[in-house]
C-alpha cells in the first residue's frame, strides 16, 4: 500500500495484487519524515501522552470542539472521517501495535498540545516539523475527510488552529530550540541540512538564538 502524503489519499501497488502480500509505505513531498516509524513511532507517544493526563484545552481548540459538537452535519463527518480509516495494516496500529487516532477528541488533546511545543531537529530527514498533518495524515485522505475539507467554516477553524501555532513559534517561548546542540536548529548538521539559510533570513550570531 503507498499514500501520496500530499493528498492523504491510499493507492494501490503492485505488492497490493495477492494477500498477504507485505505492506509499504511511501511518504513523499518534503513535509513529513521520510521513514515512516520516525512518524508512528512520535504519534504514538503523543498520544499515550495526552491520554495520560488531563490537560484543559486552550481556548482556540475550546471554540473548535464546540464547533464540531454544535452542528450535527460537522459532527458526523468527523465521526466518519476516523471510522472510514481501514482497521487493517498498516492503518489499524503504529510500530508497536498500539491505536492510531481513532476519533476527534483524542485530534484536539494532540492540536491542544502541539500549541505549546516547538519543533526539534532530527536529521534532514526525520524533523516533524508539521505536527498537524502527521495527526490527520490518514483521516484526511477519507471520503469523509475530503468532504470535510471542502466546508469553509471547518478551514476557518483549522486557520485559527494554525494561527495560534503561528503565534507560538514566533514568539520567545518557542527560541529554546534554536540553539547549537543537539536537536538544536543552529546546530552544524541542521544549518547544512537547510542549505542556504544564513544568506537568506536575516540574523545576528551574537544575540541569543541569533536575534530571532
Amino acid at each position: 500500500m503507498s499514500v501520496d502524503c500530499r493528498t492523504g489519499t491510499p493507492g494501490k501497488t503492485a505488492s497490493d495484487s495477492s494477500a498477504g502480500s507485505r505492506q509499504t509505505l511511501e511518504i513523499s513531498g518534503g513535509w513529513m519524515p521520510q521513514d515512516p516509524t520516525v512518524l508512528n513511532r512520535w504519534l504514538s507517544e503523543k498520544v499515550q501522552e495526552v491520554n495520560g493526563k488531563d490537560e484543559p484545552f486552550v481556548e482556540v481548540i475550546q471554540r473548535f470542539q464546540k464547533f464540531i459538537e454544535n452542528d450535527a452535519s460537522v459532527l458526523i463527518l468527523f465521526q466518519q472521517m476516523f471510522d472510514q480509516v481501514p482497521t487493517t495494516p498498516p492503518y489499524n496500529n503504529d510500530t508497536w501495535g498500539r491505536p492510531t487516532v481513532r476519533d476527534y477528541m483524542t485530534m484536539l488533546r494532540l492540536f491542544n498540545s502541539i500549541l505549546t511545543e516547538a519543533p526539534e531537529f532530527t536529521s534532514k530527514h526525520a524533523s516533524l516539523a508539521f505536527p498537524i498533518n502527521a495527526i490527520l495524515s490518514w483521516p484526511m485522505g477519507t471520503p469523509a475527510g475530503k468532504a470535510l475539507f471542502f466546508l469553509p467554516s471547518v478551514n476557518e477553524h483549522f486557520r485559527d488552529l494554525l494561527n495560534a501555532r503561528g503565534d507560538f513559534l514566533s514568539s520567545s517561548a518557542s527560541a529554546h530550540v534554536l540553539n547549537h546542540g543537539p536537536g538544536g536548529w543552529l546546530s552544524e548538521e541542521a544549518l547544512q541540512a537547510m542549505g542556504g539559510f544564513t544568506n537568506e533570513f536575516i540574523h545576528d550570531p551574537t544575540k541569543p538564538h541569533w536575534g530571532f
